[in-house]
Order: structure tokens, then C-alpha cells, then sequence
């Protein structure tokens, strides 16, 4: 007969550590029966030499057997502390908003300009202007133009109080192949190419009285020359000489630079 048994198996204390930590956990509380053993249990047994019968074999034959009736004592449950539950914490994850960076626009670099090719111009041809045509020197019978200038070179003597000069056949046809001979060969000088002068130029025609001579290029009319020698104080000289009683006159049209003029004075 077991009497005043206590018994806590160490096992029923990690169970009970178990459940108080569930309940804590999970808000209800479980409490353990039958925690405090078989305590204060007793039962009565036969006299030596009687039988005993099982109270249930009793209970099948009709019998009854003294005493309370038997507890059954349900033991604690069983708690492996490894396999109790565990709560954990899982992290909660925020998920991160990407950052998009937005493309910044890239300055537009200016493009250097090449140069187009110049198309070569095609040349239009220019019309030739016609060059106007001079007439070639005067002949010795023309009183025209070289009769101009003698007039005029009276007019200035007369205003003088010079005498009038006279014409002269000889000295004009000196005058008029010096005028060609400028024109011919492209000079301007008394003294020609060859060096001739005036003087040798008139001895050789036969005449001994020369007294000077006047020349000029490019004038076209016989007033324009004659405006130009007048305003020359050398050749002023010779028109103005009270001297001089003759004078021929020679014009030769054409060349670069005609009209070609000469004067040629005789006293």
C-alpha cells in the first residue's frame, strides 16, 4: 500500500515551462490535472488469505468491492521543449521604390557648316566693241582741220600784236610725216627713233628758214589742241613769236593714241 507518494518527474516540469510559454503567447491558459501525483490514495486490501477480485471482474460478477471507487490518475502531457512551437518574427520587407533618373536633354552641339563648292561660273563672252576707225593723216590738198589750226593760231598773234603767219606747203609736208612717224612707230618727241630732229628733219627737205615746232597727241579737234598748247608757256612762246612769218600744219588720225598734231614755224 502506497501511501503519502508524491512524484513530479522532471519531464511534467519542462512540459509545464512548455505550456506557460504557449499560453503566454497565445492568451489561453491551460492548466495541467493530476499535477500533485497519486497523493492521499488509499485502498483497502483483503485479509491474508482472501482472495482479491479485481473491481471490474467485481463489477462483471455482481460484486462490490469496499472502499470509494479507484481515480484514474491521466498523466501530464508530454512536451518536447524541441518541438515546441516557436514563433518568429519575419522581417518585413518595404520594397524600395526605384528612382528613375530622367535622361537630361544634351545640348545640341552646333555642326560646323561645310563649305559648298562654288560651281565654276561659266564666262559669257563680252561683245566686242567695234573700235572706231580714224581717219588716216590728211592729204596735202585737205585745208580742213590744218587750216583750223592756222586760223587760230592768227587769232591768238592778232591779239598779241603779232603778224599773221602765212601757210606753208614745204613745212606743212614735214609737219605731216613727223605726225605719221609717231603714229607708225608709237613715239612722242620731236627728235625721232632715228634721231633725226626737227631742224635735220626740215634741212633735208630743202628749207632754210626754220624757226621751230609744236606737237601734240591725242586731241581730237583742232580747238582742244590748241587749247592745250596755249596753256604750255613754251609752247606759247612759239605761237606768240613775232618772229615767225610761216607755218605748216600736219594731223595723222589713227594709232593707240591719235590724233597725232605738229606744228612746224618758219621765219
Amino acid at each position: 500500500m502506497f501511501a503519502g507518494l508524491c512524484r513530479v518527474p522532471v519531464v511534467a516540469a519542462v512540459a509545464r515551462s512548455a505550456l506557460l510559454l504557449l499560453v503566454l503567447v497565445s492568451g489561453v491558459l491551460l492548466l495541467p490535472s493530476g499535477a500533485g501525483g497519486a497523493a492521499g490514495m488509499a485502498e483497502e486490501t483483503a485479509a491474508p488469505n482472501s482472495a482479491s477480485v479485481p473491481a471490474d471482474q467485481a463489477a462483471a460478477r455482481g460484486e462490490r468491492t469496499s472502499g470509494p471507487p479507484a481515480r484514474s490518475t491521466i498523466p501530464p502531457p508530454t512536451v518536447n521543449a524541441d518541438s515546441a512551437p516557436s514563433i518568429q518574427v519575419q522581417p518585413q520587407l518595404v520594397p524600395e521604390t526605384p528612382v528613375v533618373s530622367q535622361p537630361q536633354p544634351q545640348p545640341q552641339q552646333p555642326q560646323p557648316q561645310q563649305p559648298q563648292p562654288q560651281q565654276p561660273q561659266p564666262q559669257q563672252p563680252q561683245p566686242q566693241q567695234p573700235q572706231p576707225q580714224l581717219p588716216p593723216a590728211g592729204p596735202v590738198d585737205d585745208a580742213g582741220v590744218e587750216a583750223q589750226v592756222l586760223a587760230l593760231v592768227n587769232d591768238q598773234r592778232s591779239a598779241a600784236g603779232c603778224g599773221l603767219l602765212s601757210a606753208d606747203g614745204a613745212l606743212a609736208g614735214v609737219a605731216r610725216a613727223h605726225s605719221a612717224d609717231m603714229r607708225d612707230r608709237g613715239f612722242f618727241n620731236h627728235t625721232n627713233p632715228s634721231g633725226e630732229s626737227p631742224s635735220d628733219r626740215v634741212t633735208a627737205a630743202g628749207i632754210g628758214n626754220y624757226g621751230g615746232e609744236n606737237i601734240a597727241f591725242g586731241y581730237p579737234t583742232a580747238q582742244a589742241v590748241m587749247q592745250a598748247w596755249m596753256k604750255s608757256p613754251s609752247h606759247r612762246a612759239n605761237i606768240l613769236n613775232c618772229a615767225l612769218q610761216t607755218m605748216g600744219v600736219g594731223v595723222a588720225y589713227g594709232g593707240a593714241s591719235g590724233p597725232y598734231w605738229t606744228q612746224v614755224f618758219g621765219r
